[in-house]
């Protein structure tokens, strides 16, 4: 007999269909413990797809231990449960077990099709011995040694490491962009853009140097890097510009692709 703590292996899938409407139709009639000891042996019956009649047997699985407990089991068992034998017969807990095996090999047969229609059939290779599905015992004639040995290793490499790199070219800059305002020295004016030379000016002196460079980097990428207003506006949030944006986005020109 199993102890406390050993896990229990089920004979069938553990899975079974429950209709609450005809659960609650036939046992409307039932006690709270006679209608736990009801669902107790109907989860036994469809894990195991069998049920023994000794009592002492069902006591256990119930784990009724009182009087009224195991009164409530063979109530139970007299009213839904016809003997065969050893066994303990639920006759709509059969027709469902018969349902999901049939199930369940439909399934099966499906898969296999399937698998024949997508990879074609495949043969399991054989070893020396009756051993299947092991690997063939040498690569076939002029199949190239996927290990070469040290000396042409190392030649490899050296003529990897030898061979020079090509420089890295720019990336070039759109043909229609525009030169952002931003970037200028200050007090000149420039094209493009909403705000003034003299605006500019007041605007780029009253910045710290780190606000500067993140103006700078956000009208770069606006002309290069392909980013929206969205974005230099985000930007320019995160590195603490605040009420400031607004005016900063007055001064980034954007290509006329965006624009």
């Amino acid at each position: 007999m199993s102890g406390p703590n050993e896990s229990h292996k089920v004979r069938g899938d553990g899975y079974y269909r429950f209709f609450p409407g005809d659960y609650l139709r036939d046992t409307m009639h039932l006690s709270l413990i006679e209608d736990g000891v009801y669902r107790r042996l109907l989860d036994f019956y469809y894990c195991e797809e069998r049920l023994s009649s000794d009592p002492e047997r069902l006591y256990r699985i119930c784990r009724a231990s009182s009087p009224d407990e195991r009164k409530a089991v063979d109530f139970i068992v007299s009213t839904f449960f016809q003997a065969d034998g050893g066994c303990l017969i639920n006759r709509r807990a059969e027709r469902e077990i018969i349902a999901r095996r049939a199930f369940l090999a439909e399934q099966a047969r499906k898969a296999r099709l399937g698998a024949v229609a997508r990879w074609g059939p495949k043969e399991t290779p054989e070893m020396p011995g009756g051993i299947a599905g092991g690997m063939p015992g040498a690569l076939p004639e002029g199949c190239p040694d996927p290990c070469p040995d040290d000396a042409q290793a190392s030649a490899s490499a050296s003529a990897l490491a030898s061979k020079p790199k090509k420089p890295r070219k720019p990336k070039p800059r759109p043909a229609n962009a525009t030169k952002c305002l931003a970037v200028r020295p200050s007090g000149k004016k420039g094209t493009g853009g909403n705000g003034s030379g003299q605006e500019y000016a007041s605007f780029i002196a009253a910045l710290s140097p780190k606000e500067r460079a993140a103006l700078e980097r956000v009208c770069e990428m606006a002309q290069t890097g392909g980013w929206k207003p969205l974005h230099c506006r985000r930007h320019l949030l995160n590195e603490g510009f605040g009420k400031k944006t607004t005016l900063a986005m007055k001064f980034i020109v954007f290509p006329a692709a965006v624009q």
